[in-house]
């Protein structure tokens, strides 16, 4: 059916109201239907009436862009202006979370825009639910932006309804704060605590992040590491490389000699070392040499040794 529509309406997409084109970017995005000859011919037939677009239009076409990963600089350049310039008019949380999010997620840097973001978040950050919060705190933070006010107000609203936060929620919002160091005590107590016991519906890679996190800003959580380190052991098969590698830096950094732990991620680690980045086999050997878990019947680090060596020629 959604090939039928789409042959239908190329012929027809410079007659297209500014509604007709959102809405049918939305659609093709929400079902994750991928047509980019569609989605190019809208984001021509947009640029001409983005002036005219109200704020959900706005909302919905860069959200349908980012979803598909149809990286349109122009189209995005240009929703940033209206979108800025009537930043007001985002009365819902939801819309100005959701065009942050876009922007961060095909990485469209406009700091004007994402000023314009803040500045009217912060005010009504206590009408943001945890998807809201969650969303405008990882856009910033994916885009390198710090936000001292903004986070603040994050973290103080999240703390509010720290029990309506799903575990994706705690994985990306301890992530956000600890990408852009921002340190907030009281909300990584928070986090920790609603965290442990639900650790079993982490993803590995929400174990992962949520291990770095904390280690990436100095808080040792002994607690919570030890949590995480029994769920990781019990769901170490399901570990990529990256989550491996992260997962020993973190527990390195923290200085915390888990060695039930490495030992799990050298015996995951070692049949998997092609898949190693780089960094992945830098952050992996400096975590067992920093402390000194060699594991002598462990091949782990000559394998490092022989994996790297000719990748680095």
């Amino acid at each position: 059916m959604f090939a039928s529509i789409s042959a239908s309406a190329l012929p027809r997409i410079q007659e297209f109201h500014p509604q007709n084109i959102s809405n049918t970017a939305w659609s093709f995005a929400t079902l994750s239907i991928e047509n980019k000859p569609l989605l190019y011919s809208l984001a021509a037939a947009a640029l001409k009436l983005l002036s005219v677009f109200d704020v959900q239009g706005l909302t919905n076409t860069a959200w349908a862009f980012a979803t598909q990963s149809c990286v349109h600089c122009p189209l995005m350049t240009s929703i940033a202006a209206p979108a800025r310039s009537r930043i007001h008019d985002f009365v819902r949380a939801q819309s100005l979370a959701n065009i942050a999010w876009s922007f961060a997620e095909i990485a469209v840097l406009h700091t004007q825009l994402m000023d314009s973001i803040s500045a009217s978040a912060i005010p009504t950050i206590s009408q943001f639910q945890q998807q809201e919060l969650t969303n405008i705190a990882w856009a910033f933070a994916t885009l390198g932006l710090i936000d001292a006010p903004l986070f603040a107000s994050i973290a103080s609203s999240s703390l509010a309804q720290m029990e309506q936060f799903c575990t994706q929620g705690l994985a990306i919002t301890s992530w956000s704060f600890s990408v852009l160091v921002f340190l907030d005590e009281p909300l990584l107590s928070a986090i920790s605590s609603s965290s442990r016991p639900t650790l079993c519906e982490f993803s590995p890679q929400g174990l992962s992040n949520t291990a770095w996190a904390y280690a990436s800003l100095g808080c040792v959580d002994v607690p919570l590491c030890d949590s995480i380190s029994a769920e990781a052991r019990n769901r170490i098969s399901e570990f990529h490389s990256q989550c491996l590698s992260n997962t020993a830096w973190a527990y390195a950094k923290s200085e915390l000699h888990d060695t039930p732990l490495f030992e799990a991620i050298a015996e995951a680690a070692l049949p998997r070392l092609s898949d190693f980045s780089l960094q992945d086999i830098a952050n992996t050997a400096w975590s067992f040499a920093s402390l000194a878990m060699r594991f002598d019947e462990s091949p782990l680090l000559d394998a490092i040794a022989a994996s790297a060596m000719p990748r680095m020629s």
